[in-house]
């Protein structure tokens, strides 16, 4: 997959993820999925698509959602080329690979991996 595509679906996520983020929860976001990307051999769109892993492609068709607030995007996109940036030079959360918030859910697999940090209200994990 071409880095156009991938930003372009890394940009979706982190906006209907992440948008009432701060600019390091955004970016924390995008290498959560970069980092499952690089691990598990997958593109960006595959890791995205998986069953059950982000709440904004589980109902319905997620080609069909709509962007209400473009501010919010071209914010979101920005921090999404700042965390690809990021990631190609090594920097920051290499391995953080899940994250929730847990005033929405409490996922089984919290409890066999790794606490790294909070931000806001995600909390990250690692293997």
């Amino acid at each position: 997959m071409d880095l156009i595509t991938s930003l372009f679906w890394l940009s979706l996520n982190t906006y209907f993820e992440a948008r009432n983020q701060s600019n390091l929860g955004q970016k924390a976001v995008v290498h959560v999925v970069l980092n499952r990307a690089r691990v598990r051999r997958l593109s960006v769109k595959q890791v995205l698509f998986q069953q059950r892993q982000f709440s904004w492609t589980l109902k319905g068709d997620p080609q069909k959602k709509t962007v209400h607030d473009l501010e919010a995007l071209f914010i979101c996109t920005q921090n999404t080329v700042e965390a690809i940036n990021e990631d190609l030079n090594g920097d920051t959360f290499s391995d953080i690979e899940y994250y929730f918030n847990p005033d929405f859910t409490r996922p089984k697999w919290a409890n066999k991996l790794t606490k790294v940090f909070t931000i806001k209200d995600d909390v990250f994990y690692k293997r």
